[in-house]
C-alpha cells in the first residue's frame, strides 16, 4: 500500500512538471512576433484590405487574420481560394494564396417566384448582372424574400438555387421559393390572473383569431405587453401549430397599477406680518394625485390631481384616455384643469382629442383647446392691470414617445413629449370699436387707458424630454430638458406659465414663477438601493422670460439639492430637500423647500 502510494505521489509531481514545460513552450511560441509576407499568384485583382496589414502578428494572431482573408476572398466571388502554405523564415511568415478562378453571376432566373413577392422584397432580376457569385448575395436575396412571406402567412417558406451551371467564370441558376400553405391565428388564450377584455389586448397586440399569420407582430408581443403597466409576463409566450392554425399562449399575471400619490411640501411662511400675527412661521403645501388604470379592463387611465399651494391658491386636474375605441388604434381624450390665484383670478383650460396609438405608450394627438380667466377682484397698488379677463379657443397636435425599462424608477431608455397650439385671444370687455382699454392707475385711481386690440392670434409650445444612463449596475444619471414658448403680443400675468416645485423647478415653491419662455435643463444622478428605491443628487438651471403689458424679466433661476425614496409595504415614500436661487442673489439655505412624497399602487 505504501508503494502504491509512493507510485502515485511521484506520477502527480512528474505530470506536473510536463505541464508547466508546456505552459513554459506555448507562451514562448506565443510571444514570437511575424512579418507578413502575401505571395499571391494571381492576376485577378482583389479588393483593397483583402490581406493583413503590414505589421507583426503573434501566431495566433497571424492564423485568425488570415481566415478573415479567406472569407473576403469568397465575397469577392473566389469561391475556391485557398491558402497553399505558410513558411517561417528567420521574423517573416511567407503566405502563399491561390485566389482561383473569380465567378461572377451572369443571370438569376426568378421567373418561378411569384412577381408579387418579388416586388414586395424589392428583388430585382437586373440586380444580378456581373456581381460577385457569394454566398451573401444568395442569402440576403433568400432573407428578404423569407421576411415578406412569414409576415404575409407563411412561416414555412424556403428559398434555395436551382440548375447551377459554371461556364467559364459565369454562373447561371434559378432562384425557387416554396411558400407552403398559408397559416392563420386560430386561437389566443391567456394563461393567469391577469385582468383583461380579449378584445382590448387583440387591439393593443394587433393579432386577433382570424388574423394570417405575422412574424414581427408574434415576435413583438411580449416586449408588447411588458409595456402594459397593470400586467406582468410571467412566462415567454408560446405559439403552436396546428392543423386548424396557430395557437398562441399568453402567460400573464394581475400587477397594481393604479396609484394614489400625497406629497406635502414645507417652506417659510412669505407673509411678513406672520411672527406679528402669531402665524406659524412655516407654511404647508399639498398635492394628491389618484391614478386608475384599467378598472373597466379597457385600458382607461384617469387622472386626479390637486394641489394646494400658498396663499390660499389652489389646482385642479382631471384627465381622462380611452384607448382602441370600436376597436380601432384610436383613442378619445378629455382634460381639465382649475387654478385659482388666491382671491385675484380664476383660470380654467379644457381640452378635447383624438389620439392615434403606436407601441405601448406612444402617439400622437390632434386636439382643441379653451382657456380663459376669470377676474375675481380689481388689483391694487398697480399702475396698471396685470390680470385681465379674456378666452381662447386653439387647435393643436402632440407627439408623445417613450422607451423606458421600468416606468416608476427608469435606469434606462427615454421619453418624449411636444406640443404645439395655436388660436385667437379674445378680451372681454372689449367697446364696439373692438379695443379694449387697459386701465392706467396713479395712486390707486384710475388716471387713464391704453387701447389693445381685444381679438389676437396666440401661439403655445411646450416640449419635455429625460434621458436615463445606467452607470455600474447601481447608479443611474438623468439628463432632461423641458421647455414652453408663449407668444401674443398682448400677455398678462394670467396669461403665464407657472413654474416652481417637484415637477418643474425645484427649489422654488410651486407655481410661483410666472414666465411666458423658459427652458429647464436637469441633471439627476441617482445611486440604487432596491427597484424603487433610490439616494439622488439633483441640478435644475433655467433661462426664464417674463415679457408681459406690464413687465420684462429675464432670469437664470437655479435649484439643487438631494433626494431619498425608499419602499415600503405600504407603498413608496420620497424626500427630497432643494434650494433655490434666482434674480442675481445669493444662495439662501434658510429659504431652502422640503418634499414629501408617497406612491401607494392598487
Amino acid at each position: 500500500m505504501k508503494m502504491s502510494s509512493r507510485f502515485i505521489v511521484h506520477g502527480l509531481r512528474l505530470m506536473a512538471v510536463a505541464l508547466l514545460l508546456t505552459l513554459t513552450s506555448y507562451s514562448q511560441s506565443d510571444s514570437i512576433a511575424y512579418n507578413i509576407v502575401i505571395h499571391y499568384d494571381s492576376k485577378q485583382q482583389t479588393d483593397k484590405n483583402t490581406f493583413p496589414a503590414a505589421a507583426k502578428y503573434s501566431p495566433f494572431n497571424l492564423q485568425r487574420e488570415l481566415k478573415k482573408s479567406l472569407l473576403k476572398l469568397y465575397d469577392q466571388g473566389f469561391v475556391g481560394a485557398s491558402f497553399d502554405s505558410i513558411s517561417y523564415k528567420q521574423d517573416s511568415a511567407h503566405v502563399y494564396v491561390h485566389p482561383g478562378e473569380r465567378y461572377l453571376i451572369k443571370k438569376i432566373d426568378l421567373s418561378s417566384i411569384d412577381p408579387l413577392f418579388l416586388r414586395s422584397a424589392g428583388v430585382r432580376e437586373k440586380g444580378f448582372k456581373n456581381i460577385p457569385f457569394n454566398n451573401n448575395v444568395i442569402s440576403e436575396v433568400g432573407l428578404s424574400l423569407i421576411n415578406y412571406t412569414e409576415n404575409h402567412g407563411y412561416p414555412f417558406a424556403s428559398v434555395y438555387l436551382d440548375d447551377v451551371v459554371f461556364n467559364n467564370n459565369e454562373v447561371t441558376a434559378k432562384l425557387k421559393m416554396e411558400t407552403h400553405q398559408v397559416v392563420k391565428i386560430s386561437e389566443i388564450i391567456i394563461h393567469g390572473d391577469a385582468k383583461l377584455n380579449a378584445k382590448y389586448i387583440y387591439n393593443y397586440l394587433a393579432v386577433e383569431p382570424g388574423d394570417i399569420y405575422k412574424e414581427k407582430v408574434i415576435a413583438n408581443i411580449d416586449t408588447r405587453l411588458k409595456e402594459l403597466p397593470f400586467l406582468t409576463v410571467k412566462n415567454p409566450s408560446a405559439i403552436s401549430f396546428t392543423n386548424k392554425g396557430v395557437i398562441i399562449h399568453l402567460f400573464l399575471e394581475h400587477r397594481k397599477a393604479s396609484s394614489f400619490n400625497g406629497v406635502v411640501g414645507v417652506l417659510p411662511n412669505a407673509n411678513s406680518s406672520a411672527n406679528s400675527t402669531g402665524q406659524s412661521s412655516v407654511a404647508f403645501t399639498g398635492d394628491i394625485t389618484m391614478h386608475l388604470s384599467n378598472l373597466i379592463k379597457q385600458g382607461e387611465v384617469a387622472d386626479l390631481k390637486w394641489r394646494g399651494l400658498p396663499n390660499n391658491t389652489q389646482e385642479l386636474d382631471l384627465k381622462l384616455n380611452y384607448p382602441f375605441v370600436i376597436s380601432l388604434p384610436i383613442g378619445i381624450n378629455a382634460a381639465l384643469n382649475l387654478f385659482k390665484q388666491d382671491s385675484s383670478f380664476i383660470n380654467y383650460n379644457s381640452s378635447v382629442g383624438v389620439s392615434y396609438l403606436f407601441t405601448g405608450n406612444n402617439y400622437i394627438k390632434a386636439f382643441v383647446n379653451n382657456k380663459g380667466t376669470t377676474v375675481l377682484n380689481a388689483e391694487k397698488n398697480v399702475s396698471i392691470q396685470r390680470n385681465v379677463q379674456n378666452a381662447t379657443t386653439s387647435y393643436g397636435i402632440e407627439i408623445y414617445q417613450e422607451q423606458l425599462d421600468y416606468r416608476i424608477n427608469p435606469t434606462k431608455g427615454y421619453d418624449f413629449l411636444l406640443t404645439a397650439q395655436a388660436g385667437n385671444k379674445t378680451i372681454a370687455g372689449a367697446g364696439s370699436d373692438g379695443f379694449y382699454n387697459l386701465v392706467v392707475k396713479s395712486n390707486d385711481s384710475v388716471s387713464g387707458f391704453v387701447k389693445i386690440p381685444a381679438t389676437s392670434v396666440s401661439y403655445n409650445l411646450t416640449g419635455k424630454a429625460d434621458a436615463y444612463f445606467p452607470f455600474f449596475q447601481i447608479t443611474t444619471l438623468k439628463l432632461g430638458f423641458q421647455g414652453g414658448w408663449l407668444a401674443n403680443p398682448y400677455l398678462f400675468n394670467n396669461d403665464l406659465f407657472r413654474l416652481g416645485g417637484i415637477k418643474t423647478l425645484r427649489g422654488f415653491t410651486d407655481a410661483s414663477l410666472y414666465v411666458s419662455k423658459y427652458l429647464i435643463g436637469t441633471a439627476e444622478y441617482r445611486f440604487l438601493l432596491e427597484r424603487n428605491s433610490f439616494i439622488s443628487l439633483f441640478l435644475d438651471y433655467a433661462y426664464t422670460e417674463k415679457i408681459t403689458m406690464t413687465e420684462r424679466v429675464i432670469d437664470h433661476p437655479l435649484g439643487f439639492g438631494a433626494g431619498i425614496s425608499f419602499e415600503t409595504k405600504a407603498g413608496i415614500f420620497s424626500l427630497n430637500y432643494a434650494i433655490g436661487q434666482q434674480l442675481g442673489n445669493p444662495v439662501d439655505f434658510g429659504a431652502a423647500k422640503i418634499h414629501f412624497g408617497f406612491l401607494n399602487q392598487f
